[in-house]
């Protein structure tokens, strides 16, 4: 076979599909109308040679663009369907961004701290697990007044008033949701509007008040403290006010919005948990907080110098060593975590106590299982920030559930704390 009968052989496939140059395509053409034994071998292989050239070179050229075109739109279509599905998860993060409850961007990486803390328990790498806790932030808690007692209002950050003759101390962090303007004194109908002002504050945002039992019977008498009923609803009645009399014969009224049965308070003593809930106090219950809170004070740091002599690293290496200790007696007992799903996030901005969240902080519930039987409905709740993790309780179905022992235990484990001595 001739050379040239080679060559053209070999470019009858890039001809029958029509791919091949506008040169190649003329030489082909030529060569199968002078030489019999290619136009055989061509009819042979892709059918009847035809007579005449069915697409021009710019018909080639268009073919190969079409395909081309097509390919592209394809790849934009798949490009175009996965941002869709990538963006459905973005706008709810965007949105739970934005109302703090949620996934979001802020908290993929403290939901995959929380996970990671709950996946060493139930490995049981206790150490590890106890590396990951705020002791750092605990120890400020144990050590720096300023810290373990947080935001709240300070006995010296109230205003007195003169009110019907009887010295009152207003909270002046309070005073501006019930006033504008606070007076130095007040008497008479004045007086009671004030008091009628007090009470139906209290009424509409489910908050405590005290105040004198006279001007609470004339408010009533004269039909100035609403229908009973919160925001219509039935069931949810302003309960009776409880009456107390202090040492020096003065009477109030204890009043909160509540269901109904509630216990009664009997006398002064008893309102001493719940002078923190007050707005506005006579001052012999102000003068009582200002000394509770300095002998709150002198305590904490008579605490904080036990902890100082520990020393921090001394301190949270007994921590280390009680947690890990507690963790082993749980296992030997009920066994490790046997499953762990995350639940729901939400953003806290603040805390008042030690035992609070601090700013900044997502709190993260997780549900837990100690077996495969359990449905998961109980769990643990963790405030995560920056990394560090702080146990902040949970949810049980009730005291009695593996979970809510589980949480005990792990409270009980948490940090190392100074026994208290009784006086």
């Amino acid at each position: 076979m001739r050379t040239e009968c080679g060559i053209i052989q070999d470019l009858l496939p890039l001809y029958a599909d029509g791919v091949c140059s506008p040169e190649s395509r003329a030489a082909v053409e030529q060569h199968l109308e002078e030489c019999s034994e290619c136009r055989e071998t061509y009819q042979r292989a892709f059918g009847t040679v035809p007579d005449s050239p069915e697409l021009e070179p710019d018909a080639v050229e268009e073919g190969k663009e079409f395909r081309h075109g097509l390919r592209k739109v394809r790849r934009r279509w798949i490009y175009s369907l996965i941002a869709a599905l990538l963006a459905v998860p973005l706008v709810f993060m965007s949105i739970a961004q934005i109302t703090g409850d949620g996934i979001c961007f802020s908290n993929l990486g403290q939901i995959m701290r929380g996970q990671h803390f709950l996946s060493l328990l139930k490995k049981g790498a206790y150490g590890k697990a106890f590396d990951m806790l705020d002791s750092e932030c605990k120890w400020e808690d144990l050590t720096d007044y300023e810290k373990y007692r947080g935001k709240g209002v300070e006995t010296e950050e109230y205003q007195a008033i003169e009110i019907d003759g009887k010295i009152w101390m207003f909270s002046t962090a309070e005073a501006a949701k019930y006033f504008d303007v606070i007076p130095d004194v007040l008497e008479g109908e004045e007086a009671l509007d004030f008091w009628g002002t007090i009470c139906q504050h209290t009424q509409s945002n489910n908050t405590q008040f005290i105040i004198p039992a006279e001007a609470y019977d004339k408010l009533k008498a004269e039909g100035r403290l609403g229908d009973g009923f919160f925001d219509g609803e039935e069931g949810r009645e302003i309960q009776r006010p409880a009456r107390i009399r202090n040492l020096e014969g003065d009477s109030y009224c204890i009043g909160t919005m509540s269901e109904a049965g509630q216990d009664p308070y009997t006398n002064e003593r008893d309102l001493d948990p719940y002078y923190d809930q007050f707005a506005c106090v006579p001052k012999w219950i102000w003068e009582e907080m200002a000394e509770r809170e300095q002998q709150d004070k002198e305590a904490f740091e008579e605490r904080a110098e036990q902890y100082s002599s520990i020393g921090y690293e001394g301190w949270r290496e007994k921590s280390r060593e009680q947690f890990i200790a507690g963790m082993e007696a749980w296992e030997e007992e009920h066994g490790r975590i046997a499953g762990i799903r995350f639940h729901s996030a939400y953003y806290i901005e603040g805390g008042n106590s030690a035992a609070g969240s601090r700013p900044g902080v997502w709190q993260l519930d997780f549900s837990l299982r100690f077996s495969e039987e359990e449905s998961g409905g109980e769990g643990i709740t963790l405030a995560v920030s920056k990394g560090k993790i702080r146990l902040n309780g949970g949810y049980c179905r009730s005291d009695d559930s593996t979970v809510s022992q589980f949480l005990s235990a792990l409270a009980e484990a948490d940090f190392y704390t100074l026994p208290y001595t009784e006086e």
